[in-house]
């Protein structure tokens, strides 16, 4: 067994045999569900959720036997387009596009993956199975509820995951293209429920020449969309206006969380969402200094998938991805970078990817649009969740910049205090009289 949490987290457990690590790490997991949810910001969750999900199964491509996946999950949103008009929720920023669904689907078909879908049993919104049934029906799965007994679900998993059947199928040569077919499957036997993947991925035939091939350098690492974890990598990203231009700049953040790690060459890639790399940046020698790394791309505003790969003199490499909305926030007649953390180093500002022992953090934001005489009012928050009550609250101050219309605005935030665990900073401008705006960050904070 292993155990992931998503979108965010990773593998908190690798592949074991020893089942009482599942139960440890278990009891270290915090739920941060809000009270509410908008089928906004359930969008904004279930597209990186989605690319968590097939990063996962790509790494099990390969295997003989079936692998069960147990997902648990309170709701999802279905693609833009599935609903009706009339039930179409809000699409907002970050729309989930048919292609996060069937991109998983082929992912669950070349992992040879047995989807089991859960929902806890809890007081939700009326339609919110819409999404999780879309994921059933995109890769066979069986939704069921975790309600009382708990048993009748989780047991029904372990008594039908004990056995399988292997059906071999032999293609023609000319259908050995590496596309995915439909599968249907029936059987003779009466009282015999079949349950199958809808897909069936047809491999390419294997020559000798890439046999065992290993991905060995960045380049290598950005031409695969599965994870490399060797290296393990964090990442993360924010929005800022681009000057001069009407492209949205996206600065990447990245680094290892091994201390042992010294990355000898990166590169940092911006993909849309037909998987093409649109933008792109390689870093060596001294630009691999400091934790983290700062990398810069300048890309059209949509939505892209962020990717960093790295290697460290020894061999290791790995690969890393993060969902990116290279847009600037709205504040009513105002425009908002994103909200990025991090620390006040020889009167510079230094981001953070995670906080320990320091006193305070600081949040900043940048905000186009201001004119002379324009009363504009900003604070941040700290808090739990993104929509919990504020533990701090803290005003914003301004400094103009050699732009006329942007303006940095900072806030020093008391952390020192804080237990360790996971935190939401939120950025909040109005300008007077009219319509405001927020954007969120999270800040961690570890034990150190």
């Amino acid at each position: 067994m292993a155990l992931l949490t998503v979108p965010y987290g990773g593998m908190k457990v690798d592949p074991t045999t020893e089942h009482s690590r599942i139960s440890q790490a278990l009891g270290r997991i915090t739920g941060q569900a809000p009270t509410s949810e908008t089928s906004s910001e359930a969008s904004c969750r279930t597209g990186p959720t989605l690319v968590a999900l097939r990063g996962t199964l790509d790494d099990l491509r390969g295997g003989e036997g079936p692998v069960a996946v147990v997902f648990f999950s309170g709701q999802l949103s279905v693609p833009v387009g599935v609903l009706n008009l009339r039930s179409q929720p809000e699409v907002g920023r970050c729309g989930v596009r048919p292609e996060y669904y069937t991109l998983l689907g082929a992912a669950a078909a070349a992992a040879r993956a047995q989807f089991y879908i859960i929902e806890p049993d809890l007081t939700v919104e009326a339609g919110i199975r819409a999404g999780l049934e879309h994921l059933g029906g995109v890769t066979g799965g069986l939704l069921m509820t975790l309600g009382a007994p708990e048993a009748s679900a989780l047991t029904r998993v372990a008594r039908e995951t004990a056995g399988y059947y292997i059906a071999r199928i032999e293609p023609e040569p000319s259908e050995t293209d590496g596309e995915l077919r439909t599968l249907e499957i029936s059987v003779a036997r009466p009282n015999t429920t079949v349950r199958q993947r809808p897909q069936l991925s047809v491999a390419r035939p294997v020559t000798s020449r890439f046999v065992n091939a290993r991905a060995t350098t960045p380049l290598d690492m950005m031409k695969e969309a599965r994870a490399f974890r060797d290296l393990p990598l964090r990442v993360t990203g924010y929005t800022s206006r681009e000057p001069g231009s009407t492209q949205v700049r996206v600065v990447t953040l990245f680094d290892s969380p091994d201390p042992s790690a010294a990355l000898s060459s990166a590169m940092v890639g911006l993909f849309d969402d037909q998987g093409r790399m649109v933008a792109s940046q390689q870093l060596t020698g001294t630009q691999l200094i400091g934790s983290p790394i700062v990398a810069a791309l300048s890309v059209p505003p949509g939505e892209y998938r962020l990717r960093v790969a790295a290697t460290e003199a020894t061999g290791r490499g790995g690969a890393a991805d993060d969902h990116i909305a290279a847009v600037l926030a709205d504040a009513g007649p105002l425009k908002m970078s994103a909200l990025v953390v991090g620390l006040s180093r020889s009167g510079q500002f230094s981001p953070r990817l995670e906080f320990g022992s320091e006193a305070s953090a600081v949040a900043q934001v940048e905000i186009y649009g201001g004119s002379e005489g324009t009363r504009v009012g900003a604070a941040f928050e700290l808090a739990r969740t993104a929509n919990g009550p504020a533990l701090v609250t803290v005003p914003g101050v301004f400094a103009a910049t050699s732009e006329p219309d942007r303006f940095i605005v900072t806030a020093a935030l008391p952390i020192g205090a804080l237990a360790p665990g996971d935190y939401v900073v939120r950025a909040i401008v109005a300008a007077e009289g009219k319509a405001g705006g927020r954007v969120l960050r999270a800040l961690r904070k570890v034990s150190r």
